[in-house]
């Protein structure tokens, strides 16, 4: 699996960080509907 990651990064490594970006804002937003309720 690390293989097809590094092979995937040196083809286009800028969609491999547009993808990164995009699984971060998820699990922030996930995490952020979890505590939300708390706060309330």
């Amino acid at each position: 699996m690390a293989q097809q990651i590094k092979t995937v990064f040196m083809q286009s490594p800028r969609a491999f960080v547009a993808d990164a970006l995009g699984v971060v804002s998820i699990i922030v937003i996930l995490v952020g509907s979890l505590y939300l309720p708390n706060m309330f």
